[in-house]
C-alpha cells in the first residue's frame, strides 16, 4: 500500500488534470444523456455538479493551463452550465413549495398548489426548448469538442509535468486564504 506523498511524487499535475477532466466530461455527456432520456431533475443536478468540478478545475489549475485553451475549455463549461440556470432554478423551487406546504395551514394549500401548476408549466416549456436546442447531434458535437479541448497536448504548460508534490501545497494554501477572506465577508454581512 503506497502512501499519498508516494502518489504525490510519482503523479504529475499534468496527469491530474488530464485524467480529472477526462472523468468529468465523461460524466457530463452520462448525466446530459439521461437527463434528456428521463427528464429526471436529479440528472440535470449532477449533470450541472460535474460542470462545474470541470470549471473549478480549470480555475485552480489555470497557471499549469495554455491560457488561450483554458479560456475556450472554461467558456464552454460556462455556456452549458447557463443554459441549464433557470431549469434547476425551477426544479429547486418546486421542490422546496413542497417542503413548504407541509408547514403551513391547509387553507393556504390551494395556494402553494397554483402557483406549482403555473411553476410546472414553465417547467415543461424550458425542458422542452432545451430539449428542442440540445438535439443529439448538437450534444455529440459539444461533448467531442470538450474531448478535444482536454486531449489537446498544449492544454497543459510544461511546468504541468512536475510533481504533485511540488505545488498541491500551495495550492490548496491559496484555496484555504481565499475561503478565509470570503468567510470573513460573510461573517461581517450576518452580523450587519
Amino acid at each position: 500500500m503506497s502512501s499519498k506523498k508516494d502518489f504525490l511524487e510519482r503523479h504529475s499535475i499534468k496527469q491530474l488534470l488530464k485524467t480529472t477532466l477526462h472523468d468529468n466530461i465523461e460524466n457530463i455527456a452520462t448525466h446530459l444523456k439521461a437527463f434528456l432520456q428521463t427528464k429526471d431533475p436529479e440528472s440535470l443536478h449532477q449533470y450541472r455538479v460535474y460542470i462545474r468540478t470541470a470549471r473549478s478545475i480549470c480555475l485552480e489549475f489555470s497557471e499549469f493551463m495554455d491560457e488561450k485553451r483554458q479560456f475556450v475549455l472554461d467558456k464552454t463549461l460556462k455556456v452549458l452550465q447557463q443554459e441549464t440556470n433557470e431549469m434547476r432554478d425551477l426544479d429547486v423551487f418546486i421542490e422546496s413549495l413542497d417542503a413548504y406546504k407541509q408547514k403551513i395551514a391547509a387553507q393556504y394549500w390551494d395556494d402553494v398548489e397554483h402557483l406549482q401548476t403555473q411553476l410546472l408549466a414553465e417547467k415543461e416549456l424550458a425542458y422542452r426548448s432545451f430539449e428542442t436546442k440540445f438535439t443529439p447531434k448538437l450534444q455529440a458535437k459539444i461533448i467531442e469538442e470538450l474531448a478535444q479541448l482536454q486531449n489537446d497536448e498544449k492544454l497543459c504548460l510544461p511546468k504541468s509535468e512536475e510533481k504533485l508534490f511540488r505545488h498541491i501545497k500551495a495550492i490548496i494554501e491559496k484555496r484555504l486564504k481565499k475561503i478565509a477572506k470570503l468567510s470573513k465577508k460573510l461573517e461581517y454581512k450576518i452580523f450587519q
